[in-house]
């Protein structure tokens, strides 16, 4: 399994997952779905993910900031258990703050306010994540 997965959040949490690591937990989207178990959510391709963001995801971000972290992610030496629903990887394990190899905060209209290296995305005129430059 390839061990590069990618992360979305609000750009209000970069320095508690820099911190504590993306934590399982019901947040504001998963509420919205009535869901009920702590969670983390993960793309596992950047493909996936631009998906998402061509969709549903792009639709509950519409027009606010954005972060979306990289994570270079060793199961095995962790001790993290990753299972897939079709479209995202679910772990209901602490994803540790050293597994972040990248992230890129985008501000409300899709560019790059900060990141790692030189990367942009853009959103096209629908509100929805047009990305130009990502993850080279």
């Amino acid at each position: 399994m390839d061990r590069r997965f990618y992360h979305v959040s609000d750009p209000k949490n970069l320095g508690s997952i820099l911190e504590k690591g993306l934590l399982p937990r019901i947040g504001k989207h998963s509420k919205i779905a009535s869901e009920s178990c702590k969670l983390v959510y993960l793309f596992g391709s950047k493909d996936d993910l631009y998906d998402a963001l061509l969709t549903w995801l792009g639709e509950l971000y519409e027009d606010k900031p954005i972060l979306i972290i990289e994570l270079d992610l060793d199961q095995e030496k962790y001790g993290i258990q990753l299972r897939s629903n079709g479209y995202e990887w679910i772990s209901e394990n602490r994803i540790p703050p050293e597994t972040i190899a990248d992230y890129t905060v985008f501000d409300k209209k899709g560019y790059r306010c900060s990141d790692m290296h030189n990367r942009t995305i853009a959103k096209n005129a629908g509100g929805r994540f047009l990305i130009t430059q990502y993850f080279r």
